[in-house]
């Protein structure tokens, strides 16, 4: 009689294949970038003169800055009518629920 044999056992399954420095690099690129966007406080400066400069400086990037779109309202009319079709659909599939 031969021994019985030894069965390999499969490697543990991963959680994620994804190396640890990767995703390090990824959380901090994800941190400068919100510590970039970030406005800059100007109530905090003492000086008088930079002061106003910090605010004239944060008015001039707000006018660099494309405002909404003009065509929000017809994105929400756009809502409005998917909804109402998925409210009819739902009626049609659940009456009296």
């Amino acid at each position: 009689m031969s021994p019985p044999r030894l069965q390999r056992r499969a490697a543990p399954k991963r959680f994620c294949n994804v190396p640890v420095s990767a995703l390090a690099i990824l959380g901090l690129a994800m941190l400068t970038n919100a510590a970039l966007a970030a406005p800059k406080q100007c109530r905090h400066i003492d000086s008088r003169k930079e002061r106003n400069a910090c605010y004239e400086q944060q008015r001039q990037d707000a006018k660099k800055k494309p405002a909404q779109p003009a065509n929000m309202g017809n994105a929400i009319d756009q809502m409005k009518l998917e909804n109402d079709r998925l409210t009819k659909r739902l009626q049609g599939i659940c009456r009296g629920c």
